[in-house]
């Protein structure tokens, strides 16, 4: 919770110094320099972010900064506005809102993915058969059955390279070849492995 207010701080913080960048290049453009294109593409960078990070909330950033485009030319031109800068205004609120609209399909999206994955990982759990995950003959994950079979305490071999089931590095080597030939032909294939004891499970 803490890390998550912390990066909630970061987030505010850096859009602050944002918004502040942006201000500044208003008054150098239209007062200094008395233009008033090219320093706006700059906006679009806190725009976007806001509405990925807040989702519709960092549609506030968007329409802050399109008032402000417009009254700048009344701060620092005289007055003097043109309609390039209310286009400009438009495309603010515009590509905010589908950049928020987007954060939060995508955000949907990996909640029902998370949600899918809690709902198997459980089944998994519960199952009476030993299920495990290797990656690159790494163990990554193995449910409670899988640890009764070999005789290890529950979490304890999480990262352990897949020959410690085997009876020695010839066996692991074979083994290997079988599962990589046998998975590629027919997408299933069976090895013998042992437990902690060295005895064959059945």
């Amino acid at each position: 919770m803490r890390v998550k207010s912390k990066r909630q701080k970061e987030k505010i913080s850096l859009m602050a110094v944002l918004l502040a960048a942006c201000c500044v290049l208003s008054f150098y453009f239209h007062d200094v320099l008395e233009i008033g294109n090219v320093f706006t593409h700059f906006f679009y960078v806190p725009i976007i972010l806001a509405s990925l990070w807040w989702k519709r909330k960092g549609l506030a950033v968007a329409l802050f900064l399109a008032v402000f485009l417009i009254f700048s030319d009344y701060l620092f031109r005289d007055g003097v506005g043109t309609a390039n800068d209310y286009f400009r205004a438009l495309m603010f609120v515009a590509i905010g809102s589908v950049a928020a609209l987007l954060s939060e399909r995508i955000a949907k999206q990996d909640e029902g993915l998370r949600g899918n994955e809690k709902r198997i990982k459980a089944i998994l759990t519960a199952s009476p058969v030993g299920v495990c995950l290797f990656i690159n003959r790494k163990l990554d994950w193995a449910n409670k059955t899988f640890y009764d079979l070999v005789g290890y305490e529950q979490g304890s071999l999480i990262g352990q390279d897949a020959g410690v089931f085997y009876p020695d590095d010839e066996a692991y080597e074979q083994a290997g070849r079988e599962l990589y030939e046998g998975t590629e032909e027919s997408g299933a294939t069976e090895v013998e492995t042992v437990n902690r004891h060295a005895k064959l499970i059945q």
